[in-house]
């Protein structure tokens, strides 16, 4: 027996030693040779859905002076959008090492603490950051060489959270642009992109250079279950490092900048604008796709709008400074799929598992069956416009036997719901204690709850929101109001 433990610990002994020696090894296998081309145009699967996290500020100051009219005051301007942006890629067609990507977005505003904390904040005072509580899809098709095609539904979007989706627009597609055969540490490359903004100077154009900096290791941020933000494993995997620094030019005449739109409306203008950017980008090595970007910009415009015949001048003075920040949440559904793994392997049995975890789509007439099925319907957004899941699992519900309708209070059908079990999703503890209470409620308070649930749902159905909202669009408007909200839009 002693020898056959001592042959037991040397073995033990000796895999130890080549274990430390692999790991003391690692750094010097895994480095890469910095001449090394690598490809790094986006892979993605049709299917596979992404969350970033976009933050836009921007101060923009305005002075100016007219000849026909009084001057105004100096205008002042600051815009804060913080959004929450879900990528999902719909198709992927391979073309070679890239391909033709469609995909849509949606852009969830949320409130302007960074970590979620307190739902239902107001913006600071002075800063502008206008809701959209249902969301809008915008679809685009990203071609090989990087570039956008077929975008449609950002029309649908303020024109602030336009400029933040086209800020995450240009950080995502920057490696999508590099040409083939890829590219290596410290090589530099050009490109050029017109203004997208409205611009009273025709002919801008931002002329950009860029350089692969170095490789470090970068992760995405994780968002917890009681909305907060933390880093992710900082070791997860390593970016590509890219410095990108940009000058706005104008190759329209100073004494004649005029837009054609602006000859439309036979106005003619004429000054000069220039500009300046400076953007960090990270780019994971893996996956070729955007884990973090930052970008600095200030703007000048020095313009003199005019009648085509050159009569009532008004001159303007704009300097802008923006500030946007483009971040990764890790793979949400891959934490899913791990935490129900986990949870199941602890403290499920052979006839019985506590999650019966499912990613993907069924028709209306099966998923009715799995609400009538659950005794419990938790929906607990911890931000939601209307979540018509709520409703549809009442709408499915057995009269007789009835489940519970388990609710977040951040959720727009808690207005209307107020006989569900309402809930605090930030506070998992009591979620708990509702979901025990539901298990356990008697069978005359579970007909009652749902007996007032389902009247709200037959009074405020689909026509009669119709008829609301037409009465609502004939009241008259306040002119005051109307034309305080057209202003605000333009800044």
């Amino acid at each position: 027996m002693n020898r056959s433990y001592n042959t037991a610990r040397r073995a033990k002994y000796i895999v130890s030693v080549y274990g430390l020696l692999a790991l003391l090894a690692l750094p010097v296998c895994s480095a890469r040779n910095p001449q090394a081309r690598v490809n790094l145009f986006p892979r993605l699967q049709a299917g596979q859905t992404l969350a970033y996290q976009i933050s836009y500020h921007s101060d923009k100051n305005i002075k100016t002076e007219s000849s026909v009219i009084v001057a105004t005051p100096d205008d002042s301007a600051k815009v804060a959008v913080n959004a929450l942006l879900r990528l999902e890629i719909l198709s992927v067609q391979a073309q070679g090492d890239r391909a033709v990507i469609h995909a849509r977005t949606k852009l969830e505003v949320l409130d302007p603490d960074p970590r979620f904390k307190v739902p239902n904040i107001g913006p600071p005072a002075g800063q502008l950051q206008r809701q959209d509580p249902n969301g809008k899809f915008i679809e685009f098709t990203i071609l090989p060489d990087g570039r956008l095609d077929q975008v449609t539904g950002l029309d649908a979007l303020f024109p602030e959270q336009q400029q933040a989706w086209h800020e995450w627009a240009s950080r995502f597609l920057l490696a999508a642009a590099f040409r083939t055969p890829g590219v290596r540490i410290a090589q530099k490359w050009n490109s050029e992109e017109a203004e997208k903004s409205p611009s009273p100077i025709a002919g801008l154009r931002w002329m950009r250079e860029s350089t692969y900096v170095r490789d470090e290791p970068c992760g995405a941020v994780q968002l917890t279950v009681q909305g907060s933000v933390a880093p992710s494993d900082p070791e997860a995997e390593t970016c590509a490092v890219i410095l990108t620094t940009a000058a706005l030019k104008q190759a329209s005449n100073a004494k004649n900048a005029t837009p054609e739109d602006f000859k439309l409306h036979e106005l003619r203008t004429a000054g000069t604008a220039r500009g300046a950017n400076r953007i960090i980008t990270y780019i994971s090595l893996k996956t070729g796709l955007l884990v973090r970007a930052t970008e600095e910009a200030s703007q000048q415009m020095n313009v003199t709008v005019a009648k085509a015949n050159g009569s009532n001048r008004v001159h303007y003075d704009v300097n802008a400074k923006s500030r946007s920040e483009v971040q990764e949440y890790a793979d949400m559904e891959r934490h899913i799929d791990e935490t129900a793994g986990r949870v199941n392997g602890t403290y499920g049995e052979a006839s019985w598992t506590p999650i019966r975890y499912v990613n993907r789509p069924h028709s209306r007439s099966a998923l009715m069956g799995l609400y009538r099925s659950a005794k419990v319907g938790l929906v607990t957004p911890l931000r939601d416009g209307m979540n018509l899941v709520a409703k549809e699992y009442v709408a499915s519900q057995d009269p007789e036997d009835p489940g519970v309708l388990i609710l977040s209070r951040f959720a727009g059908a808690a207005v209307e719901c107020e006989a569900a079990s309402l809930v605090n999703p930030y506070d998992p503890e009591s979620v708990g204690s509702a979901i025990a209470q539901a298990l356990s409620m008697p069978l005359s308070e579970r007909r009652a709850r749902h007996d007032a649930l389902f009247r709200v749902l037959k009074a405020n159905d689909v026509e009669s929101w119709g008829e609301r909202f037409l009465i609502a669009l004939t009241r008259p408007v306040n002119p005051r109001t109307w034309l305080g909200q057209t202003e605000i839009s333009q800044v």
